[in-house]
């Protein structure tokens, strides 16, 4: 019961994370960009570790389960994990990397109320180490001509 009521309040401070930053990223940074880059495709990232020893747990949830009920909520249209080559200081492990197109506050407004309410969160995610992160294109894409 400890377990449970302790990982329901992670859940919470994650989605009241979520909720808080959704505004200041309108307010801050669409401001600087120019008309046309701001209607791009925003990069939100979000790093999270598994809980010790459950490691493998969490990445079957976040691939099979949460990753997918994220796509199903509006304004996210990609979704990709990642995980740590290299890192000597020993820093979160795993990435996921979601593509949100339209209005990145409306989204990020919609992911924190899901998490709160209708997504299947799992206690085999260590909330105390997720850290996120928005980012808005500067440029347009490149890619290499050869």
């Amino acid at each position: 019961m400890k377990h449970f009521v302790t990982s329901m309040i992670a859940t919470s401070v994650f989605a009241m994370m979520l909720l808080i930053s959704a505004p200041s990223f309108a307010d801050e940074h669409v401001a600087f960009a120019d008309e046309h880059v701001a209607r791009q495709v925003t990069t939100f990232m979000v790093f999270a570790n598994g809980v010790e020893g459950r490691e493998e747990e969490f990445n079957i949830w976040y691939e099979t389960v949460h990753l997918a009920e994220v796509l199903t909520l509006p304004g996210f249209v990609s979704a990709q994990r990642f995980q740590l080559l290299s890192d000597p200081a020993g820093g979160t492990k795993y990435l996921a990397v979601y593509e949100i197109a339209g209005d990145p506050q409306a989204a990020l407004a919609a992911l924190g109320e899901a998490v709160a309410s209708i997504l299947n969160m799992s206690e085999s995610m260590d909330a105390t180490s997720v850290v996120t992160k928005l980012y808005m294109p500067r440029t347009e894409k490149m890619v290499a001509t050869d």
